[in-house]
This record gives C-alpha cells, sequence and structure tokens, in this order.
C-alpha cells in the first residue's frame, strides 16, 4: 500500500497544466510519509521498474512501467499478448 500511495501521488501530480516537477517533499507530504520514507519507496519502485526517475529541478518521474504493468494484466486476463512483450501499450482493451 506504500508504494501505491507515492504512486498515485506521483500520477496525481502529472496534470498537463502543471510546469513543474514534483519535489520529494511535495510527494511525501501528498502521501501522507516523510521524506526518507518517500525515497525509499520510489527507490523500490524503480527496482520493480514501475518507475524511472530523472532529477532536473525536481523530479522527472516517469510511470510508464506501472502503466504497462496494468496493461499486461489486464490483457492477460482477457487472453491478449502482453503489452511490454508487444513493445507499447494498446489503444484499446
Amino acid at each position: 500500500m506504500e508504494e501505491l500511495a507515492v504512486l498515485l501521488a506521483v500520477i496525481d501530480y502529472k496534470r498537463p497544466a502543471m510546469n513543474r516537477l514534483p519535489s520529494i517533499d511535495y510527494l511525501a507530504f501528498a502521501s501522507g510519509f516523510s521524506v526518507d520514507e518517500t525515497d525509499q519507496i520510489l527507490s523500490r519502485l524503480v527496482e520493480k521498474e514501475l518507475i524511472t526517475i530523472e532529477i532536473d529541478n525536481g523530479l522527472d518521474i516517469d510511470p510508464q512501467g506501472f502503466f504497462t504493468k496494468i496493461a499486461d494484466l489486464a490483457l492477460s486476463d482477457i487472453g491478449r499478448p502482453n503489452a511490454s512483450t508487444e513493445g507499447e501499450l494498446p489503444d484499446s482493451f
């Protein structure tokens, strides 16, 4: 649940009108964890290949791995090939 809370904070921040990248302080606040806990959770998410992080005037976090995992699970439920093996996410399920 900790990882999901941080992932949701990351995804919530990624809006078209946002000009700035989130800080670790913001993600910690939004997810309800301390900065150290949030940093550890982000590291676990990177290890699990659910997100990638680039640091440049904030945290540029790409949750594509998480989205691909969700698509893979959904596609396997309906007997279609995985998004990760096809190289891209499907347009529709």
